[in-house]
């Protein structure tokens, strides 16, 4: 992770669970669950979805057999799709549906990255 790569990684999960945390405790409730890809409206948030999405497998299959490097490498593959969502997406939107649908999406996001390291765990 002491790369450019890994810094920027760690800076969207930072955001994206940081994020979370504020507006989960302020709203009483957790964003559990995939997002609705209907109510994405930016083509940013599309794409982190779409990217997550594809690597899902190779994470998983990465994992199983304890190939924590393919399930890093996949993790980076999806750094310009985060990096383009925190450029472009708003997520506390007027519309609450679209709003609640931006915070599963970091929800999901954080999931994805949290099943290949506690990044919450390391230091920045």
């Amino acid at each position: 992770l002491s790369s450019e790569t890994g810094d920027a990684l760690m800076t969207a999960y930072r955001r994206a669970s940081n994020i979370l945390q504020a507006e989960e405790k302020k709203d009483g409730n957790t964003y559990d669950g995939k997002p609705d890809v209907s109510l994405m409206q930016d083509a940013a948030e599309k794409q982190l979805y779409a990217a997550l999405n594809e690597r899902e497998d190779t994470v998983s299959k990465a994992l199983k057999n304890e190939d924590y490097t393919a399930a890093l490498e996949a993790l980076a593959a999806v750094r310009g799709p985060m990096d383009q969502y925190f450029e472009a997406v708003m997520v506390n939107a007027d519309d609450k549906a679209v709003r609640a649908n931006r915070l599963r999406t970091l929800n999901y996001m954080r999931r994805y990255v949290n099943q290949i390291a506690d990044f919450s765990a390391i230091e920045g």
